[in-house]
């Protein structure tokens, strides 16, 4: 019995399509910014981008894992209670990292470079 309730290969093709672009420019920003001011210029916001980029990279990397081992938001509660032990592991690690996924998502999305 899969642990899925929905398949859907393009999802994970999106999610890492988006962050090779979102990668893209923040390495672009990091390389922009070093040649202007040299890495001994940098300010607060600098070293908060990579906080960001900690941030996003856990976050496609908990996606990936929800998307493979299932959460608790994709079933019933008889369903879930249908599913075997190990079944039920994989769907309770899988609901933890949706929890942390939530958590570094809204870190990224609040960061405002200047």
């Amino acid at each position: 019995m899969s642990t899925q309730a929905f398949h859907d290969s393009s999802f994970l093709k999106e999610v890492w399509g988006l962050y090779g672009v979102g990668m893209a420019i923040i390495a672009t920003r990091f390389v922009v910014r070093t040649r202007a001011v040299g890495v001994r210029g940098w300010q607060g916001d600098d070293w908060m981008a990579i906080v960001v980029l900690a941030c996003y990279t856990c976050d496609a990397a908990t996606v990936q894992l929800c998307y493979k081992l299932g959460t608790n938001l994709d079933w019933s509660q008889a369903q879930l209670q249908a599913f075997n032990q190990d079944d039920q592991d994989k769907i309770e690690f899988g609901s933890k990292m949706q929890l942390l996924a939530w958590y570094v998502r809204s870190t990224s999305i609040r960061y405002r470079p200047r």
